[in-house]
């Protein structure tokens, strides 16, 4: 690619863009394009429920006595919960999800959740 702008004398951003669309892409494709042997589609639906939680940052901490945990610069409270008044010592996951929201995991119970700007959001049931 750096060398078909080069021959092309594109020295911009914006010209490269341009030469990208108007001819690179149709000249690649004219000499790399193959078709598909068969009909329809390679993909399949996925059966999980959990994608939000799969696709997020997961960090394992262990909770202070304060009740507390936290990453860097960034602390979190965990309010007790239905079945233990205090996770001091215990190990949770933190999950940094794709929206910027944060919830805290003890086990399958979802202990805390945060918005994106650190704000508590009520949590549900265990999920």
């Amino acid at each position: 690619m750096p060398q078909e702008l080069r021959l092309a004398k594109i020295t911009t951003a914006e010209a490269a863009n341009t030469f990208l669309r108007t001819r690179y892409l149709a000249e690649f494709n004219r000499q790399f394009a193959v078709a598909a042997k068969e009909k329809g589609t390679a993909f399949r639906s996925c059966s999980r429920k959990d994608l939000d939680r799969v696709f997020s940052i997961q960090t394992e901490r262990v909770v202070g006595k304060d009740n507390t945990v936290a990453i860097a610069d960034r602390r979190w409270q965990i309010n007790k919960t239905r079945f233990r008044h205090s996770l001091a010592g215990c190990t949770v996951t933190i999950h940094e999800h794709l929206d910027g929201r944060i919830s805290i995991r003890y086990g399958p119970h979802v202990v805390a959740q945060f918005d994106g700007l650190g704000k508590a959001i009520a949590t549900g049931r265990a999920a």
